[in-house]
Parts: structure tokens; C-alpha cells; sequence
């Protein structure tokens, strides 16, 4: 027994996670529990039996997830988690654009409207097998994104966000144009697909849904991945930094630039078409700017350039955008009451994160010095200089290429 608790933490942790989403719904909580407390407390339990075991710490936490994909339904809700997951697959696409290569993307909505319309026209128009539609889905937007990251390479800053802030508003107004192929303001009906063969006998059509968008996500996730911790990754984040310091080590800006769109884009169509599988309906009126400030509150509020910040994200705006349409006050004018309505309540949600957690609510668990910045905010003793030595230190070193090779390293010269 000691031995398999050594060799093996990621089976130590499935079990575990098992064991304890079983005992919190079933033993110690026969009502039902909130369930994002359940998979919280699961997973936490996992990962820590799991690094216990003194095995592989690298790969202990992923354990723990493979329970909880087939566990957390019964807790949270299958159509919930199916739309959670979509939008972390379209929030880990724009993390790639905005993230890790610093361009602001404002039209990541419109993507996810493309990749919808794609799979609802195929399926619904053409008779195609719904889950055909998916990869043409995410490679129709991902042309699309290429031609706008090619359009984006003459504009930086403010200028490429009115650029992609014009196209998120153009595009839904372009859907709604050509009726003949999207039907205009009526949109395009979509018939759920059934579960095949040996399926359909235990999963329904949201179980269904549901696991097919788990493979996407679990797919979405290793490739970027594999993409951002190799060669591509470090130059995209050469690029974000500096990027005349990245084009003086040799890195591609053009390339890597319009390869950020194009990728970031292909997860949004991916998204948009399993949206379009899930929901049933497709309308362009669904898909504007609102939408993509959606996605961008989603990576800034679980942290940028982290794959995990995207699911994290997703959590919180889905929650407050199902349960949160405004904030009444009981203080009247003039006989009306105040209430701040639900974009206000994203933009102070923004606002609060910049503030208090600039790296997302995953930095305040993963990085020191963001929690005790936070603590130190809350307390109301922030220091300005603590934050100037931190940035400082978070900087990356300045290599000069052109700099010979000092022979004596121990002597400084001035």
C-alpha cells in the first residue's frame, strides 16, 4: 500500500477526489450542497492527498479532474458546466491573443458568432453530422481571424482596439444582412444531436452535449498547452514584453502576430459551434461588443496569461451573468429607484480586480507577493514603493546581444 501511495499521486488523487464528492453529496450533505463547493473541496482534497504520496508533483493535480468531469454533474448542473466550459474554450483563445502577445482583442465575440453560424447552417441547412461541424467551425474563424490579424498588424494599443471594437460591431449587423444564408433576425433553429448507438441507452441529449464539450475542452487545453510551453510560447511572450527587444533576438513579429489571431480565433469558432449545439438557436443579435467584453472581464478577472485563469473566469461571469442582471438600492430619486445594471457591474468587477489582484484571482493563490499585496490593500496600508520593486523584479532581464564576452566576469569596470 505504501508503495502505491509513493509511485502513483494522480490514481491517489482520482480516488480521493472521488471519496470526498461522494461523502460531501451523499453522507455529510443529503440536501443538496452548493455544488462548486463540492468540487472545490474534492479537488483540494485530491491534489493533497496526491502530492502526500511523494510522487510526481508535477502531474499530481490532474487526478483529481477525471472524477470530477463525470462527478460535478450532479452537483452543479449538466447545462451549467456545458456553458462553462464553452466560454473557457473561447476565453483561452483570446488569453492567446491578448494574454500572452499583449494585442486587445475586442472581437472575440464575433468569432464565436462565426464558428455558431457555421455549424448551425451545415446542420440545420445541409444535413451534416453536427459534430462534423465543429473543426470547419473553428477553421472558418480562425480564416477569419487571420485575415484580421493580418489587418492588425498596422495598428497598436488604442488604434487596434477601436479596429477590433469596429468589427465586433459590424459583424453582427453583416450576419443579420445576408438573410438568404442566416435568416436574418430569426435566426437558425438547431436540432440537438442524439446520443449514438450504445450511448443513447444511458446519456440523454445534455449528457450528451456535455461530454462532447469536456473532449473539447480537454483538447483545447494540451494543445495550447504544448503551443505556449515550447518554442511559440516564448516567443509570444517576448513579443507581449518588448517587442523590439523580441524582433532583435530573432523572433518573427508578422508571423507570430497573425498566428496568435488565427489560433486564438480557431477556439472561438470552436466554442461558438458547440454553442450552437448546446443551445439550439443561433442569432446574430447574441453575439455584438457586450459579448466580447464578456470574454475579455473573463481572462482579466481569472488571470492573464494562465490556462487555468480562463476556467476560473468563466466560473464567476457565468454565475453573474445568470443571476446578476442588476444591483437594486433601496435609496430612491425622485421616486426611482437606483440599481446598477449589468454591464456597470462588469466594469466594476474589472475596476476591483486591477486594483486589488492585477494578475486574476489564479495569482493571488499562485503568487506571494499578489497576496500580500491584496492583504496589504484591504488593510489599507498599501505602499506604492512596494509595488514599483516588485514590477521591477517581475521585469525581464535586458540580454545585449552585441555586449562581448567578458573574459574576466569576477572584475567591473565602469
Amino acid at each position: 500500500m505504501r508503495s502505491v501511495l509513493h509511485g502513483h499521486p494522480r490514481l491517489v488523487g482520482l480516488v480521493i477526489s472521488a471519496l470526498v464528492t461522494w461523502l460531501l453529496n451523499e453522507v455529510l450533505f443529503p440536501t443538496p450542497l452548493n455544488g462548486y463547493l463540492v468540487v472545490l473541496f474534492a479537488y483540494v482534497g485530491g491534489v493533497v492527498v496526491a502530492r502526500l504520496s511523494r510522487g510526481d508533483h508535477r502531474y499530481a493535480a490532474l487526478g483529481p479532474l477525471v472524477p470530477l468531469v463525470f462527478l460535478a454533474q450532479n452537483s452543479i448542473g449538466v447545462t451549467e458546466l456545458t456553458q462553462i466550459l464553452i466560454l473557457a474554450i473561447a476565453a483561452l483563445g483570446l488569453d492567446l491573443i491578448t494574454g500572452w502577445t499583449g494585442q486587445l482583442n475586442l472581437a472575440q465575440g464575433i468569432f464565436i458568432g462565426l464558428g455558431a453560424y457555421v455549424t448551425a447552417i451545415l446542420a440545420s441547412k445541409h444535413g451534416w453530422p453536427i459534430l462534423l461541424t465543429l473543426p470547419l467551425a473553428g477553421l472558418v474563424a480562425a480564416a477569419a481571424g487571420l485575415l484580421l490579424g493580418v489587418l492588425a498588424l498596422r495598428f497598436d494599443g488604442v488604434y487596434l482596439a477601436v479596429l477590433t471594437s469596429a468589427v465586433a460591431l459590424a459583424g453582427p449587423v453583416l450576419l443579420l444582412h445576408y438573410k438568404s444564408i442566416t435568416n436574418g433576425v430569426n435566426g437558425i433553429i438547431v436540432n440537438q444531436p442524439q446520443p449514438p448507438g450504445a450511448f443513447a441507452d444511458w446519456l440523454d441529449t445534455d449528457q450528451w452535449g456535455y461530454y462532447v464539450t469536456v473532449v473539447m475542452a480537454i483538447i483545447a487545453v494540451c494543445i495550447s498547452w504544448n503551443l505556449l510551453s515550447g518554442r511559440i510560447g516564448r516567443a509570444l511572450r517576448a513579443l507581449r514584453d518588448s517587442p523590439i527587444a523580441a524582433k532583435g533576438i530573432g523572433v518573427d513579429l508578422t508571423r507570430y502576430k497573425v498566428l496568435a489571431f488565427a489560433v486564438g480565433s480557431f477556439w472561438a469558432g470552436l466554442a461558438g459551434g458547440l454553442y450552437a449545439m448546446t443551445i439550439g438557436f443561433v442569432s446574430a443579435d447574441s453575439f455584438g461588443l457586450f459579448y466580447s467584453i464578456q470574454f475579455l472581464t473573463i481572462i482579466v478577472v481569472g488571470g492573464l496569461s494562465t490556462i487555468s485563469g480562463a476556467f476560473v473566469g468563466a466560473v464567476v461571469i457565468y454565475e453573474l451573468s445568470t443571476n446578476v442582471q442588476t444591483i437594486g438600492f433601496a435609496t430612491t430619486v425622485n421616486g426611482v429607484a437606483l440599481s446598477i445594471p449589468q454591464a456597470a457591474v462588469y466594469a466594476i468587477l474589472l475596476i476591483l480586480v486591477v486594483i486589488f489582484a492585477p494578475k486574476g484571482i489564479i495569482g493571488i493563490f499562485s503568487d506571494k507577493s499578489d497576496w500580500s499585496r491584496l492583504t496589504q490593500r484591504l488593510r489599507g496600508g498599501h505602499n506604492r514603493s512596494t509595488d514599483v520593486v516588485q514590477a521591477q523584479a517581475d521585469r525581464p532581464p535586458i540580454v545585449r546581444l552585441d555586449a562581448p564576452e567578458d573574459p574576466h566576469p569576477a572584475i567591473t569596470s565602469y
